[in-house]
């Protein structure tokens, strides 16, 4: 077995302790800042969706992309094929974003609705999904594109479709009412049925 070696900069950084203490702090503060966001989001989901859609529930990671993340899901369901989510998400050193995930039943019930919400919606900052899988969250054009009339065409052909806006990390304060804002007209519009 080979002994692992560190360089300078790394054995520096193993032997700063306060760095993983500020790392807890801030990762507490986005735990806060995700709840507020459930608390907005909230105000707008139908009440008779409560047997479908699980409470809200906030999750801790340390390895997407090698990164930290912390991950709200509300409203959101996840049954076998059939999966309905917003999913608010923090990345370490990288972006917050509102993510709502389309897919079995939920995305057949809806694909003309959501044409309908994106030509309705603002489109700053706001993509398609086009990678392989529905478990990739960051911004390469291999896994989003912007949304535009060409992208459109992606809700007649995916299996999965996910809907994104991408939150710059100095925003962080506005975070719950975008979240809110992006997830009103799908919320408000989209065909929910058990």
């Amino acid at each position: 077995m080979h002994l692992p070696e560190f360089n300078k900069e790394e054995l520096s950084f193993l032997s700063n302790a306060d760095l993983m203490v500020k790392k807890r702090i801030i990762q507490d503060k986005i735990f806060s800042l995700l709840d507020l966001t459930k608390d907005e989001i909230g105000e707008i989901v139908d009440k008779s969706w409560s047997d479908l859609f699980y409470t809200a529930k906030i999750s801790r990671g340390e390895n997407y992309l090698s990164l930290p993340y912390l991950i709200l899901d509300y409203p959101a369901t996840f049954k076998k094929y059939n999966i309905m989510a917003c999913r608010t998400m923090f990345l370490w050193g990288e972006f917050f974003s509102a993510t709502i995930h389309l897919q079995g039943k939920f995305l057949e019930a809806n694909r003309e609705i959501l044409s309908e919400i994106l030509k309705e919606i603002d489109l700053t900052n706001v993509y398609i999904s086009r990678g392989k899988t529905p478990w990739q969250y960051h911004y390469k054009p291999d896994n989003y594109l912007p949304v535009n009339t060409e992208s459109l065409d992606r809700l007649s052909s995916q299996d999965f479709i996910k809907v994104s806006k991408r939150i710059d990390l100095v925003e962080y304060q506005s975070v719950p009412v975008i979240a809110k804002n992006f997830y009103s007209p799908f919320l408000t519009k989209l065909k929910i049925t058990s």
